[in-house]
């Protein structure tokens, strides 16, 4: 039988064997352009519910320990600024509540019995709270009220945790059950592509992008921690602009700059991606020829400022207006809106959440591009300096560059 298939190899002429093999060539890159398509695909069918599931949650837990924070705030100094804070971040809280994903059949029993304890719990607390903030402090039963109310905040708390803990473990599990697919369809392609002369140059972008996927759902699916070292959100950041430049090409440009030690700085988790996703999609995607993406991370004083900066369609004065407004409006109800988007409006509620003198600052000029940037302060949670630094390393740092 080889013997015979030699033969016939040995009487085909060449120009036969040269359409053979650009047959051969259209076929792995077939196969190649369809996983392609596949791995899109499950990125926005499969994935997508499970990082806004995510989200929303993380909203909840981060409102609630605003909330938390706000009302001991007011009870310790009783001042008026003090109780409309407290009471903003209760509404923030409860339109956080009400966003968490709560069908059954959607969530599964885990999750749902999770996310009933948190909205019994966040409703007897609620009623606790409201009674107190009712009270004279000199009144009887003021005292015990307080503490029952700070109790309960606790088992809330905890509440919250296990919920957000219980989201990530069922996105873990979903990602690996997806993963042997993946992988399978991976070496399905390298192994068509290495029977043929050589393994060709779209095989390995295609193991490339592999890999990329791979990363960000790990990333997503398996990080639970609130703030995580820079050096991690960059390499998100290089998965996703890995993947991007396949669809764009040469259209997209990146450069970063960390003046900064990306292994000692930290900051709050799934934020440079969404950021940079910004620039992409509403900014360098837009403009015919494409553009570039610059991100820098430095010190300026006491804070460690992280900007996106893009060269793409930017925003008209009045649209840039509105963001702004929508933005500040969304962090004080606790809710996002389609006019400020998820990302965005997420990174910036979260900022102002998490640090007591963060900022988020946009700037933007039409036709021009866009920039944003965090500026995450040097203090821990309870005041003090070098809270996003590892000890000695803050003091080391002369924040001369005081560029904006």
């Amino acid at each position: 039988m080889v013997r015979k298939l030699r033969e016939q190899w040995m009487k085909t002429s060449l120009r036969k064997k040269l359409w053979g093999f650009a047959v051969m060539l259209a076929l792995v890159m077939g196969l190649s352009m369809g996983f392609n398509i596949v791995a899109m695909n499950v990125v926005v069918r499969d994935f997508n519910r499970i990082l806004e599931d995510n989200s929303r949650c993380c909203d909840f837990q981060e409102a609630l320990e605003l909330e938390i924070r706000d009302f001991e705030g007011y009870i310790r100094e009783g001042s008026q600024a003090g109780r409309e804070a407290c009471e903003a971040s209760c509404a923030r809280t409860a339109a956080c509540l009400s966003a968490l994903p709560y069908a059954y059949e959607q969530i599964g029993s885990e999750r749902y019995a999770r996310t009933w304890n948190v909205i019994n719990s966040y409703e007897n607390y609620s009623a606790k709270r409201d009674r107190v903030l009712s009270m004279g402090r000199e009144e009887e039963g003021y005292i015990s009220s307080l503490y029952d109310v700070y109790e309960t905040q606790n088992y809330l708390q905890s509440y919250a945790r296990r919920l957000v803990q219980a989201t990530l473990e069922e996105g873990n599990i979903h990602y690996l059950e997806k993963l042997p697919a993946i992988y399978g369809i991976r070496r399905g392609v390298l192994a068509f592509s290495a029977s043929g002369t050589a393994k060709l140059e779209e095989a390995y972008t295609t193991d490339q992008m592999i890999a990329s996927l791979s990363n960000l759902f790990r990333y997503n699916l398996k990080t639970s921690d609130q703030v995580v070292m820079l050096e991690r959100e960059l390499k998100v950041v290089e998965d996703y602009l890995f993947i991007q430049k396949m669809r764009f090409g040469e259209r997209v440009a990146y450069e970063c700059r960390t003046e900064v030690d990306p292994e000692e700085v930290m900051i709050p988790a799934f934020t440079l991606q969404p950021l940079v996703e910004n620039a992409v999609i509403h900014g360098i995607s837009r403009k015919e020829q494409g553009g570039r993406i610059f991100l820098r991370v430095w010190q300026k004083e006491a804070y460690v400022i992280v900007s996106v900066a893009d060269t793409g369609v930017g925003m008209a004065k009045e649209r840039y207006e509105e963001l702004c407004r929508n933005l500040e409006e969304s962090r004080r109800k606790g809710k996002r809106t389609s006019k400020t988007g998820i990302g965005l409006g997420n990174i910036y509620k979260r900022v102002y959440t998490m640090y007591k003198n963060g900022h988020v600052k946009i700037y933007s000029t039409e036709q021009k591009g866009c920039v944003v940037q965090m500026w995450i302060p040097l203090e821990r949670p309870d005041g003090t300096d070098e809270w996003l630094w590892s000890e000695g390393l803050g003091g080391g740092a002369d924040g001369s560059d005081t560029d904006s």
